[in-house]
């Protein structure tokens, strides 16, 4: 997937994370250059992010203003190159607060709306803070595209929203209302986060929040079924189930037995809510400590279960870790979208020994499992659901990309304890 995030804010934060300094786009086409210098390319996973540096550091913002109302063709024609050129899938223009209708820049961003091929291959969506000033701005803004047939907003983004019910209720108004004007069909409130405030050295070291995380796959599941209907995503509050669920990771969750099936549950829930009610899930739950409908109990070997009991070093419990994640792999069966395996629980399928220091033991079965696991089927979700009453928990600790922790409480309650993801 190829996002370009067009920095169409004269302070420039998220060209200065993506290693833009100096000229920008606007400049660089003034001095006769195609404006790429002012292109920053990141190889992120399994997709790629630009961010187009418009404003120049060190130039009064009036000026580049009055030059892009001079270089208004050049700038539309470099800009629609660049467009073409790298066949993007999604396009944000990152506004600042003071956008107006008659802003040259805003100008030829949306007149490449013209051009049809690019409408139809490239997602469009649109970056704005929810105050009245600046809402009513871009809802004039955008009866004037709409007057000439030019629209090429997808989706609205209300950035920075408090988090009292009047905030969100007036964000969730102004959104819609933008919508209504532009023919978007999706739309999101991101909640204001204090942890943005503290903004790393780069892109790449930049903590996503669960929140947003959130945002973005539910604009991926949604865009293609909305069928023409309105719709606005309001994130939930922070869930550590649902931040390991959206980066495609593995935990393992210290909890006492009785929770284990409250907690597969959850798991479930957000599960079919973040991938869809057909998503896949796996439970290998051999002493079955949990209920869950519609998941896909995996059938161990009664050879397995005894010879667990055999094992007399780390190279046998290796061996039977890699035998283990291979017969669970073709049980649950690959897919191309996410799924889950809930392991249930760690103390039941791991070796006994004599032999060999048990914890140590515990600590190399694990790794090789979550390892080959994840080799075999990069989009399964690994769940271990370790009993804290085995006592064996904390040899587990930093297998996982994350170790959650159940607290026993009235209120559903898990907590991180450690996290390999930021």
């Amino acid at each position: 997937m190829k996002v370009l995030l067009v920095d169409n804010d004269f302070v420039s934060t998220s060209s200065s994370l993506a290693g833009l300094r100096g000229k920008g786009f606007i400049q660089l086409i003034k001095e006769g250059s195609d404006g790429r210098g002012a292109l920053a390319s990141l190889e992120i996973g399994p997709g790629s992010l630009d961010v187009l540096k418009l404003f120049s550091d060190g130039v009064p913002v009036e000026v580049e203003r009055e030059d892009a109302r001079s270089l208004r063709e050049k700038l539309l024609s470099s800009y629609k190159g660049i467009l073409k050129e790298r066949g993007y899938d999604f396009l944000v223009i990152d506004n600042d607060p003071a956008v107006t209708p008659l802003d040259p820049v805003f100008s030829f961003l949306m007149y490449a709306c013209s051009d049809q091929s690019l409408k139809s291959q490239t997602t469009g969506i649109m970056v704005m803070e929810p105050d009245e000033t600046n809402v009513k701005a871009i809802i004039r803004y955008a009866r004037v595209l709409r007057s000439y047939g030019l629209s090429c907003l997808d989706i609205v983004i209300a950035n920075k929203v408090e988090s009292d019910m009047e905030s969100v209720r007036k964000a969730f108004d102004f959104v819609h209302e933008v919508m209504e004007e532009t023919g978007a069909r999706l739309g999101a409130l991101v909640p204001f986060l204090d942890e943005l405030r503290r903004l790393p050295v780069s892109i790449e070291a930049l903590h996503i929040p669960t929140q947003v995380m959130e945002i973005g796959n539910a604009i991926v599941r949604r865009l293609h079924s909305s069928k023409g209907a309105f719709y606005v995503y309001i994130p939930d509050p922070n869930d550590p189930l649902r931040r390991v669920a959206l980066t495609l990771s593995s935990a393992m969750v210290k909890l006492y037995s009785f929770q284990f099936t409250d907690v597969a549950k959850r798991l479930i829930d957000v599960m079919k809510r973040e991938f869809g009610e057909e998503t896949r899930i796996c439970l290998l739950d051999p002493e079955g400590k949990v209920s869950a409908p519609g998941s896909r109990r995996i059938a161990l070997m009664p050879a397995y279960l005894s010879d667990r009991l055999k094992q007399r070093g780390i190279e046998d419990s290796v061996k039977m870790a890699r035998r283990l994640a291979q017969d669970t792999v073709s049980s649950c069966g690959r897919s191309s979208s996410p799924s889950l395996l809930i392991v249930s629980s760690t103390d039941s399928l791991e070796p006994v020994s004599t032999y060999s220091d048990q914890s140590l033991l515990s600590k190399e079965f694990w790794r090789e499992f979550l390892a080959h696991v994840r080799s075999s089927d990069q989009s399964m979700i690994v769940f271990l659901f370790c009993d804290v009453a085995s006592g064996r928990c904390d040899a587990l600790d930093g297998l996982a990309d994350f170790t959650l922790f159940s607290q026993l409480s009235e209120k559903f309650q898990i907590s991180v304890v450690h996290s390999r993801i930021p």
